[in-house]
């Protein structure tokens, strides 16, 4: 008796969480699964035809001075903004948390 209506539960649960998941994988997980795939292949984006070259995309990704410049910028982006935004909220969480008589929020 408790396992039928363990199982009927579960199988309800499951029916709560398909819509999501139905829209989880068509709009997020099969475009970047597919974006991956084609990034195999030579291709225009418009014609049928497609020719698989692997990883010499990548290749010329990679030895584009543009794209090392561009990446480069990014990295110096991504941690400085990581190490402002850290500090910032560190010295603001130790100014919240003195016991200071003239601002206190808690």
């Amino acid at each position: 008796m408790a396992s039928a209506r363990r199982r009927k539960d579960c199988f309800t649960s499951f029916l709560f969480v398909l819509p999501l998941l139905t829209l989880f994988l068509v709009f997020f997980a099969y475009p970047i699964i597919y974006n991956i795939v084609i990034s195999f292949y030579d291709w225009n984006g418009i014609s049928v035809e497609k020719v698989f070259v692997g990883f010499a995309n990548y290749k010329k990704l990679w030895a584009d001075s543009v794209m090392q410049k561009t990446f480069r910028n990014f990295v110096i982006i991504a941690i400085s903004t990581t190490v402002i935004q850290s500090a910032l909220g560190l010295m603001l969480a130790s100014f919240f948390h003195q016991k200071n008589k003239t601002f206190r929020i808690i």
